[in-house]
């Protein structure tokens, strides 16, 4: 649970704020409420909450001196103004101090809750959470949680793996986007969305113009806690493989199929009846959705992998075919070079490491 304390010279507000939502389903704990800003600041040092409301308007001290004199005693919280009036030169005042977020009385529970959601993201990032890439205890555990539920406020999520891109808080409207570590140094974005495949990919390309990098989109899932693992997955797929999950679910769904068994062979009846498809309704509906046949997707994916593991890791050449599934190294070799404007997987490495 994150501990948090409300500071409020008005008794009824600080209630009011209290009741306003459900703080516990967000993994929230009110700890203490004060009305005297001095008895705010030794409690604080006690307590060392994660987050501290106060009143920007006290008698005594208002609420931006209290966060001056907090930040100055070491406590490492995330700050909230509230006020009664919207006063635009405080909260300018006061996110130059990182404050984290600026509510009006009377209280709104729409706005306290996105405020909530929002100091839960960054609490957890605070945190530094390192999400695995298979299922686990980890998320059942109570920190990943807390970071998932204040993130999934839209009915659908997705995973973007991102090369290059700097990792700050996306926002916008039908859109949010949470920076997060993934085991094996992945970085990554969660994010929620209210719109579908391609809406969700343009909307997040939208608001990364300006920074340069490559990204894989997994495809765009409910708000399953349980498939975060396989959307970093398939994230980490489309990045690596070099391709983008195809806007029609049933396509999409075989593509990241074919992804998680690259090393096995393709038989496309297999396939067709995983699916519940006819063999000729497959292959008709992947090249109409995808521009490639099966087979030359499956081929696509396995030497595009091929590649960044050439590149990116000190693994034998043979042992890397062999991962993609071929087990002949001289055909891997061919396809390899037809792939790769004629380089092989030895001068590729070679090429690489002179520079």
């Amino acid at each position: 649970m994150y501990k948090f304390i409300i500071v409020d010279d008005e008794p009824w507000a600080a209630l009011g704020l209290s009741e306003v939502i459900d703080w516990n389903q967000l993994q929230f704990e009110l700890v203490a409420v004060e009305t005297d800003p001095a008895r705010a600041f030794e409690l604080a040092r006690q307590v060392r909450p994660d987050v501290v409301f106060t009143d920007i308007r006290m008698d005594k001290t208002s609420g931006l001196e209290l966060i001056a004199q907090l930040k100055r005693g070491g406590v490492d919280a995330l700050f909230v103004l509230i006020s009664a009036h919207a006063d635009f030169q405080a909260a300018q005042s006061a996110f130059k101090l990182g404050v984290e977020g600026y509510i009006l009385k009377p209280f709104d529970p729409a706005d306290v809750e996105d405020v909530a959601r929002r100091l839960v993201r960054l609490l957890s990032q605070k945190r530094r959470l390192v999400f695995p890439l298979e299922r686990g205890p980890f998320y059942q555990s109570e920190a990943c949680v807390s970071f998932l539920r204040g993130l999934m406020v839209h009915p659908n999520m997705f995973a973007a793996v991102r090369d290059g891109l700097e990792l700050l808080q996306l926002e916008q409207d039908g859109l949010i986007c949470s920076p997060i570590s993934a085991e094996g140094g992945v970085t990554a974005y969660l994010c929620s969305t209210t719109g579908e495949q391609r809406e969700a990919v343009d909307a997040f390309q939208s608001l990364v113009t300006q920074k340069p990098g490559a990204v894989g989109f997994s495809r765009v899932r409910g708000t399953d806690f349980g498939a975060v693992p396989d959307a970093l997955m398939e994230g980490l797929y489309a990045l690596r493989c070099d391709f983008q999950y195809s806007a029609n679910p049933k396509t999409a769904a075989v593509q990241a199929y074919l992804c998680q068994r690259m090393a096995e062979p393709l038989r496309v009846s297999d396939i067709a009846s995983r699916f519940s498809f006819s063999s000729a309704y497959l292959c008709t509906l992947f090249k109409r959705q995808t521009g490639m046949t099966l087979v030359h997707f499956h081929q696509h994916v396995r030497m595009r992998l091929a590649r960044w593991l050439a590149l990116n890791t000190d693994g034998k050449l043979r042992e890397i075919a062999q991962s993609v599934g071929y087990d002949d190294y001289s055909y891997f070799g061919r396809l390899f070079r037809r792939q790769n404007g004629g380089i092989s997987p030895e001068t590729l490495r070679k090429n690489a490491a002179r520079v």
